[in-house]
Parts: C-alpha cells; sequence; structure tokens
C-alpha cells in the first residue's frame, strides 16, 4: 500500500467514531503531515493552471471548465492561469487535466497545479 493511503486510512480509523473527517492535505510521502478537516474545508473558489495548450488564440473571461472526465463542465473566470469558480468547488488534485470550453467548442487544456 502506498504509504500516503496507509496514513490516510489511519486518521479516518482514528477520527471516524468520533467526528465526521476528511483528509483535506498530504504533504510528501517521505515527511508525511495529515490537515484533517471538515468537507466544507475542500471547497476553493479558485483553480491554478500550467502548461496552459489553446486549440487557437489564448482566451480570458467566462468559460466552463471540466476536471474530470465524467464530471460536469462548471462556469468560472478565466484570469490569466487561474480559474475563478462561480460557485465554490471541491479542490482538484494537482496533475490532473483541466479542460477549458466556451459552450461545446474546447478552447484549450491545461494541468491543475
Amino acid at each position: 500500500m502506498h504509504p500516503i493511503a496507509d496514513i490516510t486510512n489511519q486518521v479516518n480509523a482514528l477520527v471516524g467514531n468520533y467526528i465526521t473527517a476528511t483528509v483535506v492535505n498530504l504533504s510528501s510521502a517521505l515527511n508525511p503531515v495529515v490537515t484533517v478537516g471538515e468537507r466544507a474545508d475542500l471547497l476553493t473558489d479558485h483553480l491554478g493552471l500550467a502548461d496552459l495548450a489553446w486549440s487557437a488564440a489564448p482566451v480570458e473571461g467566462p468559460v466552463t471548465v471540466q476536471c474530470s472526465a465524467h464530471g460536469p463542465a462548471l462556469p468560472a473566470v478565466l484570469d490569466g492561469a487561474t480559474v475563478r469558480w462561480d460557485e465554490p468547488q471541491r479542490r482538484i488534485a494537482p496533475g490532473q487535466s483541466v479542460v477549458l470550453y466556451a459552450g461545446d467548442l474546447v478552447l484549450g487544456g491545461a494541468i491543475a497545479t
């Protein structure tokens, strides 16, 4: 089992009988620090992007953003390399693919940071 997965299981086993808790952040596996909080602590109003690749010219302003292959494209505003969600969304794991749309038109893609 991966060390971070093992830590997550240990934390959930420890606090699971006392409070509703969620692992909201894990540092590196070499010197792990676990942050535990409520599910609401996973919400954020923005998402950083890296390695932006455009299908045509770069875009800023209103877009829809999809961060999961089967998830919905959600409304946001693209401000440089930052997505600003219209409503807070659950944090996206760094390294995940992000696709930017205008309606059905793919504007480009990036990697979540």
